[in-house]
Parts: structure tokens; sequence; C-alpha cells
């Protein structure tokens, strides 16, 4: 069985949630900073006890990828036998960058030299292979992925409250993000999957085809050149 969530956080949002997801609940937000990590967790221990694979998706999921909810979950029962599936909403990024913290930098400064001090490496050093891309948290996977997963965020997570620069730059620092202060973090944990990816090769992972007509919808007469660009990386 595949379980996609989708979190409200006011009663008002429920009639918004769309029908093919399950609603959970997050009215209390008791960990905002966080954004959904802890969410992540709290889904899992609904979950563990059994065989599903499940995802939380938020609510601008379609915005973002031009793709129904029900699309990606059929997409993924029609290729059964992965450990995680997910998709990159944004093509253009795996093509014009080597990994996620350079371009980061671009929009969240600060973003390289947290990466540096992270891994030891100048991030300049380190160039994802294109299925390596993952810009949003838009992941469905078993529970045994999931609980390796949390073992390496929750890894950097406290690595990263070890180093005072550091844990300043990804819990204190904040910026204009839709309207509000959010905290570096959020751009980092999305970033996360990608580096798991990156460091872990023999995942058992598919992602969402670059091929899809909703890329073609969000690309327009450039999509073919972006798909083209891609698979020369490949």
């Amino acid at each position: 069985m595949i379980n996609l969530y989708q979190s409200y956080y006011d009663n008002s949002q429920l009639p918004s949630l769309d029908s093919y997801c399950i609603p959970f609940d997050n009215t209390a937000n008791e960990e905002p900073e966080l954004r959904e990590y802890p969410l992540f967790k709290k889904i899992y221990e609904k979950e563990k006890d059994n065989n599903n694979l499940w995802g939380l998706l938020s609510f601008r999921f379609e915005e973002k990828t031009l793709l129904k909810p029900k699309e990606f979950k059929d997409w993924i029962e029609q290729n059964p036998g992965h450990d995680v599936y997910y998709i990159d909403p944004f093509l253009d990024v795996s093509v014009t960058y080597q990994n996620l913290w350079v371009q980061g930098e671009r929009w969240h400064p600060g973003l390289y030299d947290y990466f540096r001090k992270l891994v030891g490496l100048m991030a300049e050093q380190i160039t994802y292979h294109p299925n390596d891309f993952v810009t949003c948290n838009f992941f469905v996977a078993s529970n045994s992925f999931w609980l390796n997963y949390f073992r390496f965020v929750d890894y950097i997570i406290k690595a990263t409250k070890g180093d005072t620069k550091m844990n300043h730059l990804m819990f204190n620092h904040k910026v204009k993000y839709n309207g509000k202060d959010v905290p570096y973090f959020s751009f980092i944990i999305e970033r996360l999957l990608s580096l798991y990816f990156y460091f872990n090769r023999n995942i058992n992972k598919l992602k969402f085809p670059i091929e899809h007509d909703c890329f073609r919808k969000k690309y327009g007469d450039n999509h073919i050149n972006l798909v083209n660009l891609y698979k020369s990386r490949l």
C-alpha cells in the first residue's frame, strides 16, 4: 500500500487538501522551526509496523510539479520494487549547477560555508549525478529507508548544534521567504536528501521521468534542451 499524507496547520485548510491524500493534523505545530521534519517522524511512528510506502506532500506539490498526487501515486504503483520514489520539479537546476549547495549560495548566502564545514570539502569538489538532485521533499519511501534517512539527518543536526556558527546559521539566522521569517534550517534540510543520495550510491531509488508532460508544461519549448543536457551528464 502507498499512503500519501498532506499536513494542515489550521482547520480552515482542511477543505483545500487533496482528496487523494490522508490529512495529517499539525495544528499544534510544536516545532515550526524544524518545518516538516518532525512530521516525518510522527508519521513514521504511525506507519512503522506495516509494509507501506509513504510520504508527506506539501500544499505546494501540485503547484511546483504540475502533477496531481494521484498521478504520482499511480506512477509508483506501476514501478514496484524500489525503496524510495521521488520527483524533482526543478529540472533546470540539475543541469545548471553541480550540486545544490553551490546553487543555494546564490539565493541563501552562507549555505556554501555551512556545507564546507559540514563535510570538510569545498562545495565545488562535489559533483552530483543528475539523479541525485531533489530540490523539494517530494518523496515516498519504505520504513527502512525513512529510518536510515532519519539517522543521517539527526547526525547532521547533532553536528550542527556542536558548532556555534553552524548552529546559528541553521536555527537562528532568518530571512524573509513567502512573507514569513524562515530559519535557514528550511533551506538546509531540503538539500539533505540529495546529499544522502550522493553518499549512498547503493540506494534502490527511482526518479520520476524528466520526459513527462508535467515538465513539458512547465518548461515549454526549452524542455527538450533541458532533457538533452540532463542526459549528457548521466
